[in-house]
């Protein structure tokens, strides 16, 4: 019988942790749950918490690590789980109530996958703001197809690493045996895209499962989130395989406008691109607010849409440059 071990990160979020282990708690068959807690740097606070919940709850058991890449990090969690199914998630997650039960469920109906994953949706009782990033997020102008990743679906699917995301992530334990398959070391971000187009070419199946749910903490500050979308896409730049094109959009939207506001053309053809922008970031903001129907919502997507898009697109090129220069050194070196 399949047994899962939850694999988490954790380090200077005690508010988030905490909220993360009372639904953990609260989750059908947690009592059957190993749960592992690396604790990922130096964090007095966190660690007290840890502390308190190992004493508690003998399935629950943290590490103490100085302060490494979120891919070794879980690279050792991986090494102490003892669960024939690795579930990964991260530390600000609420889990939803029949999270583990639709994982053991899954992977008995379709013995033949071995990767599934689910979508992180916006917390209930979460800021209009925050609720402006999830509803962005989950539109496809703002993120194309891995816009399933943030809302809600219907139907199990086969996916690919664009569907799939590391805070919501269950695998066989089997796809890392002997540790020839394991994590970058080395990657800022998206290190589980990487693993998964890995395990995909070597013929690992990969299902979307919408039932597979649980809410991730949105950011609470304009420059949080930017941060956090100039991070993903410094991350999918550092990825080592061929990225689709679709993926260096954003980057040619930032060239883009870049060139208009350093050359100043009078040509009004010169402009036609930035309104289709402005026109679709419209209708995907206004179909935003027919679902929604809060006006307040609307005005923050409008300005989350192009905010998305150059955090985005500014750290794909950084990653990519990046990438390239660790290419050249490795070149010189021999």
């Amino acid at each position: 019988m399949d047994t899962i071990s939850v694999l988490a990160l954790t380090y200077q979020r005690p508010n988030a942790l905490e909220r993360f282990l009372t639904s953990l708690l609260a989750a059908e068959h947690f009592s059957t749950i190993e749960v592992l807690i690396l604790l990922n740097g130096n964090d007095e606070i966190s660690e007290k918490i840890l502390a308190q919940y190992a004493i508690r709850y003998s399935n629950i058991t943290y590490m103490s690590s100085p302060r490494k890449m979120r891919g070794a990090a879980r690279n050792e969690l991986i090494q102490k789980a003892q669960g024939t199914i690795l579930y990964f998630v991260d530390d600000d997650v609420l889990l939803a109530p029949d999270v583990f039960s639709v994982i053991i469920n899954t992977f008995t109906a379709y013995p033949y996958v071995d990767i599934i994953g689910g979508p992180n949706l916006t917390p209930p009782g979460s800021s209009v703001f925050q609720k402006a990033q999830g509803a962005v997020l989950g539109s496809f102008f703002g993120t194309l197809w891995m816009s399933q990743r943030y809302r809600a679906g219907k139907r199990i699917a086969p996916a690919s690493d664009h569907k799939l995301i590391l805070c919501n992530l269950a695998l066989r334990a089997c796809v890392f045996n002997a540790g020839l398959v394991k994590f970058h070391n080395q990657m800022v971000c998206a290190e589980e895209n990487e693993l998964l187009i890995t395990l995909q070419n070597n013929g690992h199946k990969a299902l979307f499962v919408p039932s597979l749910v649980v809410y991730h903490e949105r950011r609470n500050t304009i420059v949080e989130y930017c941060v956090q979308m100039f991070t993903y896409g410094r991350g999918r730049g550092q990825l080592p395989h061929l990225c689709s094109p679709l993926f260096a959009i954003p980057s040619l939207f930032v060239l883009y406008m870049g060139i208009l506001i350093f050359f100043r053309f009078n040509e009004l053809y010169w402009y036609f691109p930035l309104g289709i922008y402005v026109i679709c970031a419209s209708i995907a903001s206004v179909y935003i607010f027919m679902r929604e129907v809060n006006i307040f919502l609307m005005l923050y997507t409008l300005l989350l849409f192009p905010l998305t898009h150059i955090s985005y697109g500014c750290g794909y090129v950084i990653g990519k440059l990046g990438r390239r220069r660790r290419m050249q050194k490795a070149f010189l070196k021999n």
